[in-house]
């Protein structure tokens, strides 16, 4: 089945609303992810949701630690709550980006605190965190230097039409 536009332009039904259901679809995938936590959804080898944890700036324990100790063991204590890889991406409400979380080492978990203090300062203890796995962790990192040393990358792409300015 054909649609007909002005000026006699005819397209495929299939093709004309082939970007609103691939929207729906990968909306789809984000229904389940308002539970606390949601396991990583796989079609064969394709991620397409990477396994995600949800909690608030209360809840983690971090906000009244104070101090590279207390912090520590109250950021091992949350892991071992959640269940969270060592190594996680996190995601505060009150910030524009995720940062890199890596529950081994202290200065990670410092600097995590201070950003949780922040936010709980800023609007209060019931703003969300959501940390999502980190995706390929580094034993299963691919780009190899000279060396053999293997690496983390990430390929991001921007496309433009060049015919609009």
């Amino acid at each position: 089945m054909d649609v007909t536009g002005p000026g006699g332009l005819r397209r495929p039904l299939r093709e004309v609303f082939a970007l609103l259901f691939g929207w729906l679809g990968a909306e789809a995938f984000k229904l389940a992810g308002a539970a606390p936590h949601q396991p990583r959804v796989t079609v064969e080898r394709l991620v397409v949701t990477r396994e995600t944890w949800r909690t608030t700036v209360g809840a983690t324990g971090l906000g009244p630690a104070r101090g590279a100790g207390p912090e520590y063991l109250a950021a091992r204590r949350l892991r071992r709550s959640l269940g969270l890889p060592e190594r996680v991406f996190a995601k505060v409400g009150t910030e524009t980006k995720p940062v890199h979380v890596d529950f081994t080492g202290p200065r990670y978990v410092s600097a995590f605190a201070a950003m949780l203090r922040a936010a709980r300062e800023s609007s209060g203890d019931g703003v969300s965190v959501v940390f999502t796995e980190l995706l390929p962790d580094s034993g299963e990192v691919w780009l190899p230097d000279a060396r053999g040393r293997r690496y983390h990358c990430e390929l991001r792409l921007q496309m433009c039409d060049p015919a609009r300015p």
